[in-house]
C-alpha cells in the first residue's frame, strides 16, 4: 500500500490545483476583472487549508481511521467541485446584484471566501493523514508527510501544466473537473482498502 502515496497525493495535488486555478477564473470574470478578487480568493483558500491542516492533525492524533477519512476527503472534494462552480458562476444572483453591475466590494469579500473555505478546508485536512496511509516505524512519520508534500507539489505542477497548456483549450471547467476528479477517487478509494 506503501506504493499508493505517491498516487494519491499527485493526483490530489492535481485536482485541487486546476480547481483553484478554475475558481480564481471564474470570480474573476464574475467580479469584472477586479484584481482584488484574486486577493480575497486566495486569503480565503489559506485560511481555509490552514485550518484544514490543524483539524486534519488533531483527527490523525484521535484517530486510527485516517485512511477512511482520507479516501472520503477526496471524495467530498471531488463531488464538492462543480458546485463550488456554480456557486461561482452565480455569484451575482448569491450577492443580490444584477447581472453586468460591479460586484461590490463588500459582498466580495464575504462571499467569495465562504464558497472557498470549505474545499480549501477539506483540502488542508487531507494531508496531515498521509502518515497513516502506510505502516511506520519509529520517527517516520516526518519522512512520510515530507514525501506527501512533495508528491502534492509535484501533482499540483502537473496538473497545472496539463490544466493550463492543454485541457484549458479544449474542455469546459466541468469537464476538466471530472476529468482530474476521476483519479483521485479511484486512488483515494484504493487507500482505504
Amino acid at each position: 500500500m506503501h506504493w499508493l502515496l505517491p498516487l494519491a497525493y499527485g493526483s490530489l495535488g492535481a485536482f485541487t490545483l486546476a480547481t483553484q486555478a478554475i475558481l480564481l477564473r471564474e470570480f474573476f470574470v464574475v467580479a469584472a476583472g477586479n484584481e482584488i478578487s484574486f486577493a480575497i480568493a486566495m486569503a480565503g483558500w489559506l485560511l481555509g487549508v490552514g485550518a484544514g491542516s490543524l483539524a486534519g492533525a488533531r483527527f490523525t492524533r484521535r484517530s486510527r481511521e485516517t485512511a477512511a477519512a482520507f479516501s472520503w476527503s477526496a471524495l467530498a472534494l471531488c463531488l464538492a467541485a462543480p458546485l463550488l462552480l456554480a456557486a461561482a458562476r452565480n455569484l451575482h444572483r448569491l450577492a443580490a446584484v444584477p447581472q453586468g453591475a460591479l460586484l461590490p466590494l463588500s459582498r466580495s469579500l464575504v462571499l467569495i471566501p465562504l464558497l472557498l473555505l470549505p474545499f480549501s478546508f477539506v483540502s488542508g485536512f487531507s494531508f496531515p493523514l498521509a502518515d497513516k496511509l502506510r505502516p511506520l516505524g519509529a520517527g517516520k512519520a516526518a519522512r512520510v508527510m515530507a514525501d506527501a508534500y512533495a508528491w502534492e507539489a509535484l501533482g499540483g505542477m502537473a496538473g497545472g501544466a496539463l490544466y493550463s497548456f492543454w485541457l484549458l483549450g479544449w474542455l469546459e471547467p466541468l469537464a476538466i473537473l471530472a476529468l482530474l476528479a476521476l483519479p483521485s477517487v479511484a486512488v483515494a478509494r484504493g487507500s482505504d482498502k
